[in-house]
């Protein structure tokens, strides 16, 4: 129950607001991000969550993904998606990421 109250008290201590930002198309070391956090496994929320805690900007809150056309990053293992193991590659189209923004200006 303390840490309950210590977060609230730290909360409305401080300015902030929670923000949602949109990443179109992300892509990591020059290509898409791929759908899946290690090949074919932990894909969709797990693969976008990493990507914004990488970004520094909190957890995905939303996503969108669609096969790929070039071959993909896959953030887990920083492997690029091998077109001779798996017949296509999946990326993400738009990752909406909610991080908590503070305000300095007090």
């Amino acid at each position: 129950m303390k840490y309950v109250i210590a977060a609230i008290a730290i909360a409305c201590s401080a300015s902030s607001a929670l923000a949602e930002i949109p990443v179109s198309n992300p892509r990591v070391n020059g290509r898409p991000l791929d759908w899946c956090l290690v090949p074919t496994k932990e894909c969709g929320k797990p693969a976008a969550d990493r990507y914004c805690e990488m970004r520094n900007m909190g957890h995905a809150v939303s996503f969108r993904g669609q096969r790929s056309d070039e071959r993909t990053y896959i953030l887990g293992t920083k492997e690029i998606c091998d077109l001779s193991k798996f017949d296509h590659c999946d990326r993400f189209s738009v990752i909406v990421c909610s991080a908590v923004l503070l305000d300095d200006s007090q």
